[in-house]
Parts: C-alpha cells; sequence; structure tokens
C-alpha cells in the first residue's frame, strides 16, 4: 500500500481528518452553512421574496470559487457535517446505501434505480434562459434544450412535471448510443489508438515527455490530448485538424462556465462568441472530414445530423475531452513514484489498469452530479446529526469524489492501495461499478475509451 498525495491533501488518519478545519474556520463554515441552508429552505434563487433571491446569489457566489479554489472544501465539510451537507445552494449527498433503501442514499437517489426518484436532473447553471438550443417550436420559439442532452438517463424522463422544452432523453440518447458512443463505436475507437497514425501519435508524446514533470507534464498533456482524442473518437485525417479551434473548444468548459454568469453580460462576452466561433469551426470539420459521423442519418424529433454533431463537440468539450485530460494527469503527475513503472512493465494487465482506476477514485474524473428535487413532499434529509426539510425544486449535488472516500466503501480511503479494491463500488465515471446492468443506466459509455488512452499514455512515457 500506498500513502499517495491525493488532491485533496488529507491527513493520513481519521482524527487528523476530522480535526482538519481551524477553530476559526470552522466557525466561518458553519455560520455560512448555517445562513445558506436558511435560504435553501426558503427557496433559494427560486423564492418569490427578492431579499432570500438576492442572499441566494450572493452565497452562491461566494461558495462556488471557494469550492473551486479549496482542494479541501469537501473534505472539511464533510468532516463537520457528515456525508450531506450544503454547498453552492445545493444539497450535497454522498451517502453509499448498497441495499437502496435510504431516500437520500447516492445510489437509490440518483445512480442505480431512476424510476424510484420524483426529480429531474438539471443544476444551477441549466437556467432554461442560458441553455443553448436546436430547433424551433411554436410553443417557445427557440426549440429544445441540448446541455442536459448527454448527461440525463431514461428515468429523467418520466416526470410529467419536466420542463416541456426538454428533449425526450429516450429516443435522443439511443440515436446518440447507436451513432456516436455505442460499444461498436467505441471499440472502434479503442482500436484507431493503437493503429499507425495512434502508435505516431504516442511515440511523439513519449518523445516530448521525456524527463518532465508536474506543471511541464500538465502543459504537455494539455496541447496533445485533444489532438489524440479528435483522431481516435472521429476518424479525421490528421493534417487536417484545426488545430487552434479545437484546443480552442478542448476549453469549451469556458463556453459552460458563462453559463454562471447573468444572461446580458453572457451575450455581451467577447470569450464567449470566440469560443462559440471555435466550435462551429470544428462542427464543420466534423461533418467534412470525420468518417465515424459521415452516414449518420438525420435524428429524431428534427434533430439533424449537423445539430447532433455540433451537440457533440460540445459534450466531447465539456465531459469526454476534460474528464479524459483530468484522469490523465492524475495519473502521471499523482500516482506513487516508482509505481507506474512497475505496473507497467507487469505481465498483468489489470495491475495498470487497476492503479488507473484508483487514481480515478481519489480524484474522480466526474466529480458529481447534479438534479432537482421535485417530490410534492420536498426533501428530508440528515445534515450534522440534525433532520432538515428542504422545498420541492432544491438542488441536489451527488459527490462521487466524496462518495468513492467512503471508508464504510473502501477502507483507508485516503490510501493508495490498487491492489486491494474493490472497484465494483466505484462511481467515478458517472456510475456505481464498472459494467453496464439495467438498474445503473448512468454509466459513462467513454470510460473505457479514456482508460484505455491512459494506459497506452502511461506505456509511451515509461518505456521512453
Amino acid at each position: 500500500m500506498y500513502q499517495r498525495k491525493c488532491p485533496f491533501h488529507v491527513p493520513k488518519d481519521d482524527v487528523a481528518f476530522n480535526n482538519m478545519p481551524g477553530f476559526l474556520e470552522r466557525c466561518l463554515i458553519r455560520t455560512i452553512h448555517f445562513l445558506q441552508r436558511l435560504i435553501v429552505q426558503a427557496g433559494g434563487t427560486n423564492s418569490c421574496n427578492p431579499i432570500t433571491k438576492l442572499f441566494a446569489y450572493i452565497f452562491y457566489y461566494i461558495d462556488r470559487p471557494w469550492c473551486i479554489l479549496d482542494n479541501d472544501y469537501y473534505v472539511k465539510r464533510q468532516a463537520m457535517f457528515g456525508q450531506n451537507f450544503i454547498s453552492a445552494l445545493s444539497i450535497v449527498t454522498s451517502a453509499y446505501d448498497k441495499n437502496n433503501v435510504a431516500p437520500d442514499s447516492l445510489d437509490a437517489r440518483l445512480l442505480t434505480i431512476p424510476q424510484r426518484r420524483g426529480f429531474f436532473l438539471g443544476s444551477i447553471i441549466m437556467n432554461r434562459d442560458n441553455l443553448y438550443y436546436y430547433g424551433k417550436t411554436e410553443k417557445n420559439g427557440r426549440g429544445k434544450a441540448l446541455t442536459p442532452l448527454f448527461l440525463s438517463d431514461p428515468g429523467s424522463t418520466m416526470n410529467p412535471d419536466l420542463p416541456s422544452d426538454q428533449p425526450d432523453h429516450n429516443v435522443l440518447r439511443d440515436y446518440i448510443m447507436a451513432h456516436f458512443l455505442g460499444e461498436k463505436k467505441i471499440a472502434e475507437a479503442i482500436n484507431r489508438q493503437k493503429d499507425e497514425t495512434g502508435q505516431k501519435l504516442l511515440k511523439e508524446f513519449a518523445e516530448r515527455t521525456k524527463g518532465q514533470n508536474g506543471d511541464e507534464l500538465e502543459q504537455i498533456i494539455d496541447d496533445w490530448l485533444p489532438l489524440f482524442l479528435m483522431y481516435t473518437l472521429f476518424d479525421v485525417p490528421l493534417d487536417a485538424i484545426p488545430v487552434e479551434d479545437v484546443r480552442a473548444t478542448y476549453g469549451s468548459i469556458k463556453f459552460v462556465l458563462n453559463l454562471f454568469v447573468p444572461e446580458w453580460a453572457n451575450t455581451c462576452s467577447s470569450m464567449n462568441k470566440a469560443i462559440r466561433s471555435s466550435l462551429d469551426r470544428v462542427a464543420v470539420f466534423l461533418a467534412e472530414h470525420s468518417k465515424v459521423l459521415k452516414d449518420v442519418p438525420n435524428g429524431p424529433d428534427g434533430l439533424t445530423k449537423d445539430e447532433l454533431i455540433e451537440t457533440i463537440h460540445m459534450f466531447v468539450g465539456v465531459a469526454a475531452f476534460q474528464g479524459a485530460r483530468s484522469l490523465a494527469i492524475s495519473c502521471m503527475t499523482q500516482m506513487p513514484k516508482g509505481y507506474a513503472e512497475q505496473v507497467v512493465q507487469d505481465e498483468d494487465p489489470a495491475k495498470l489498469r487497476n492503479a488507473i482506476l484508483e487514481c480515478a477514485r481519489l480524484d474522480a474524473p466526474v466529480t458529481g452530479a447534479h438534479c432537482i428535487v421535485d417530490d410534492k413532499d420536498g426533501l428530508t434529509t440528515v445534515i450534522g446529526g440534525k433532520r432538515f426539510k428542504f422545498p420541492r425544486g432544491t438542488t441536489l449535488f451527488t459527490g462521487m469524489t466524496i462518495a468513492n472516500l467512503d471508508k464504510n466503501r473502501f477502507p483507508n480511503p485516503f490510501v493508495f492501495d490498487p491492489e486491494n479494491r474493490d472497484f465494483s463500488k466505484l462511481t467515478s465515471f458517472n456510475s456505481i461499478g464498472e459494467s453496464t446492468n439495467p438498474n445503473a443506466p448512468r454509466i459513462c459509455p467513454g470510460r473505457n475509451f479514456a482508460v484505455s488512452a491512459i494506459e497506452l499514455m502511461m506505456k509511451a512515457a515509461c518505456y521512453n
């Protein structure tokens, strides 16, 4: 076993862990948490009271950057309040319930049995005024929302109270899986990782990473990985890839982050317009050059092939590329010294894969998922040992990262120990477990593609 320097900088023992925040910081966290809870219980940003709404936005914009800037943010709050707490006006839930009994458990409420829940997917940033739409309808004149398209699951359309401008996720998800993310397409993409062009790119990666580490290695991954993913996912000619536009849209998460600002500011944002232009150019490139997308027919509910391609790249910029980037950086910079070389050269390929999965556990590439409570009676849950009730419309954030640090699921959770883990309990790929099953439809369809890419990157770097 290895004590890994994981991104949370957590102490080695539970006593230190449970006392991590200092006295003054603990007082500040409790005060803000108390006020946030009152605001959420009063309706948060959905409240009709202008004072409540104003303070909701103030606390949201305080808490959100705090969460991003403080690596120990979730760990500290978990230590103070238990598995459930308030963050950015969301109820963070990460309790693991293997029997799917508890009404607010990670498994029962979000991942494995969507039919049991009375809420739909969404988050504070998924404001209907800020979403990117396709097509037009007579009802609202702007079409259906695209952003939730790739983030939902079959259970999300079972609620009759869903907003009318949400797409039919069942139909569109089947369409996407059939022509882009299904098992056959992912298997073909994994094969391209190992073909002549894939090997050429991996050789280039090996040469560039020789003797590099830390920030330099992270920059190389940022620079190299988008081209490798573009080629292997979409089967496009390397010399035709619009490199600068791809790198700009590789960071298209910035486009989504613009949804945090008011609509008027979002509309005027020059950064938003520049990223939008790059997205459009890459979509045109994919439509003209991708062999994978060449024969995709126009889809259901008026979704055209061109709209699908544009949506796919936005999805890739937000999820697939960013998730693979995060996991690659974690594996190549955070893994205990010497361990990578050891498992890369081992005859058992499972050891390298498990080392990658352990990095994904300690530093989840998919940190969490949002959904909105739509139960008529709201949500009642335990925070800090006390039961609280929150109204319908409250945002839930299921913390995959925190669930992966639950010592009831993973003994010695802050220890790097890939050889003694049960990865069927892993939530890092937006699911429970490593294999798809009927009760867990949310599992990331690209998980094997990402793990395979990182295996090859590590082998290239270690054998160099």
